[in-house]
């Protein structure tokens, strides 16, 4: 069973998650504003990651940070990925890992000041 490893709400009506696809299928993100009532999802598959962690700055700037499928590693898909999205989630860019960290797997991002 899929699991949201993370939430995150970075005002009263915007929320942050992640999923980890139950090593599956990869995961996803998804921020979720409620407007008159309504709920807004912007979904985003980062396969082949199991998403872990999220952390906002604000409503449409966060971080994510997910490890590969354990069947998925291979030498084209680093072992873990970060992921930062300044457009409320809509499209998330992988960000380069350092060489030297290749075996790092980040579970949880976190800032100073995002008053978690």
């Amino acid at each position: 069973m899929a699991d949201y490893d993370d939430i995150y709400a970075s005002s009263a009506d915007v929320v942050w998650l992640v999923c980890n696809g139950n090593a599956k299928g990869g995961g996803f993100t998804a921020r979720v504003k409620i407007t008159n009532g309504k709920f807004e999802a912007n979904l985003f598959t980062n396969d082949p990651y199991m998403m872990e962690g999220v952390s906002a700055i604000n409503d449409d700037v966060a971080w994510a940070v997910g490890q590969n499928l354990p069947f998925f590693i291979s030498d084209k898909a680093p072992l873990s990925g970060i992921f930062f999205t300044k457009d409320g989630g809509v499209t998330w860019v992988p960000q380069k890992i350092l060489v030297d960290a290749h075996d790092v797997q980040p579970w949880k991002v976190s800032f100073v000041g995002t008053r978690r």
